[in-house]
């Protein structure tokens, strides 16, 4: 978005949420993004740390998320209240990209 780079890749939904301006982190220029080649092979995982076995055990704990804006959140947030909890009933942390997530797990930081 500076320039820098030519392509990039990210999952689609980021390229939806900073060109509506609701990605994550402050722009000082209006993006100029579109997506192609877009594909989903079907293997999100929910993974939380062991003694987290139901929907229902996160309540009162803190989960990662890459942004709290985009799909992959939005997911979450649905399947939650699907099983029950609402957004109070569970804290969220915004990680950004995966390695930092799993550091937070190893860490013992988040549930899931």
């Amino acid at each position: 978005m500076n320039g820098t780079y030519d392509l990039g890749t990210t999952a689609y939904d980021n390229v939806v949420a900073y060109q509506e301006g609701q990605g994550e982190t402050e722009l000082s220029t209006q993006p100029d993004l579109f997506a192609f080649m877009g594909g989903y092979s079907g293997s999100l995982r929910f993974v939380t740390q062991p003694d987290i076995k139901t929907y229902a055990a996160l309540k009162g704990k803190t989960v990662g998320v890459d942004a709290a804006t985009t799909g992959f959140a939005f997911i979450l947030y649905k399947l939650a209240a699907m099983n029950g909890l609402g957004m109070s009933d569970y804290k969220i942390e915004k990680l950004g990209g995966t390695p930092a997530r799993v550091q937070a797990m190893m860490e013992g930081r988040i549930a899931g």
